[in-house]
């Protein structure tokens, strides 16, 4: 139950940090086409670079934290796999056993 309500949170975060970064790239568009129009002046401009450094930063911390899902979500793979493996082992263990005894 834990697992599945930590798991509903990061959904709910990617999509409001997903939510977040398409406003804040609409945003970004918009004032970019005013620099080149040349409607923004310069305290303008250095928001919107700032806001750009910000926004890379936020790209960067969204792939870092993909990558380790993606690392989690494979190693918990590998251990499924090692698991299920551990079980057929211990199946075919004990139907020999079931068949040895039979035999007695």
């Amino acid at each position: 139950a834990e697992e599945k309500k930590d798991l509903i949170a990061a959904c709910v975060k990617r999509k409001m940090d997903e939510w977040e970064m398409d406003h804040a790239l609409d945003d970004f568009s918009t004032r970019a086409g005013k620099l080149n129009d040349g409607t923004l002046d310069g305290a303008e401009e250095q928001t919107l670079l700032d806001e750009l450094r910000q926004m890379t930063k936020s790209s960067s911390t969204l792939v870092d934290e993909l990558e380790h899902r993606e690392n989690k979500e494979h190693l918990f793979h590998e251990m499924l796999q090692e698991k299920q493996e551990q079980s057929e082992t211990l199946l075919g263990e004990l139907q020999e056993k079931q068949a040895h005894e039979s035999q007695l």
